[in-house]
């Protein structure tokens, strides 16, 4: 008899969320199992989703926006990354506690430098928001050792909080729309401004003929982001797509025990989103 083990991704809103198409890709490449759902969960009811879960036997559980730093809180034992965080986006059950990890980080360095092939050592980097996708990619990429960090956003007491988080190594902030001294060697998009066809705002001559540019929001036909950065000369546009894939398969390794190929996965996925 087959187990077949259950999954939830949970977060307001949620149709749209490519993860179960993403995590059973993935099973399937291991001849795996899974049921994978989407699941609508408001902010405040996360504690009574998960108590539930424990009952029903599920494996894990992916948060996503709003829920990240309800489900951070929530956790028995959230790992070091998520701490660093204070957000988590992947859950799982164990002898009656709740183990959580954020994944983010690492998901877009390893898609950033396998992927694209470009190294985050000694590089200029400019982090555009100071809200919480910006805060589960911080550590990871200070932990890779890059020339300098900036942060920008609109608030800039939120700047402020934000270069706090790690008061130990440099980050410089920049007032909104301040222009560097220098062109960047990659800017990260961390806002949501791009899906509702806004442009951050960013210096234009932040972009020299070798930035590349990272949106962690993706949309068909490109967000207004991606788009803006093409017009302006940069190296190379990107999506979070690839960011979306590498997380996952974090997740899933963390869940299953094997890593997943993750670049047939990635391919796959544009496609569909297309």
């Amino acid at each position: 008899m087959t187990i077949v083990k259950k999954f939830y991704v949970v977060g307001d809103p949620i149709d749209h969320s490519k993860s179960p198409f993403i995590h059973l890709e993935f099973a399937s490449q291991f001849r795996l199992a899974i049921d994978y759902q989407k699941k609508r969960i408001c902010s405040g009811d996360l504690a009574e989703f998960l108590a539930r879960a424990k009952t029903e036997d599920v494996v894990g559980i992916n948060a996503t926006v709003p829920l990240k730093g309800e489900a951070f809180h929530l956790a028995d034992e959230p790992s070091d990354r998520a701490i660093s965080a204070e957000s988590a986006n992947t859950l799982w059950f164990s002898e009656g506690k709740t183990f959580a990890d954020n994944t983010d980080g690492i998901g877009i360095i390893k898609h950033i430098e396998q992927n694209i092939g470009f190294s985050l050592k000694d590089k200029k980097i400019l982090i555009v928001g100071a809200g919480g996708a910006a805060r589960g990619i911080l550590g990871p990429i200070l932990d890779r050792r890059p020339w300098s960090l900036t942060i920008t956003n609109r608030t800039f007491e939120k700047s402020l909080r934000f270069a706090e988080l790690d008061a130990s190594r440099n980050i410089t902030i920049l007032e909104w729309g301040e222009r560097p001294q220098k062109p960047l060697d990659l800017i990260l998009n961390c806002t949501s401004l791009s899906l509702s066809d806004e442009i951050p705002l960013v210096d234009r001559n932040a972009i020299g003929p070798k930035t590349i540019c990272y949106d962690l929001a993706y949309r068909p036909g490109g967000t207004s982001f991606v788009n803006w950065a093409v017009e302006m000369g940069a190296a190379l546009a990107v999506d979070g797509i690839g960011m979306l894939v590498e997380q996952a398969a974090e997740s899933f390794r963390t869940w299953h025990g094997y890593f997943p190929d993750t670049g047939t996965v990635i391919r796959r996925l544009r496609q569909n989103i297309k």
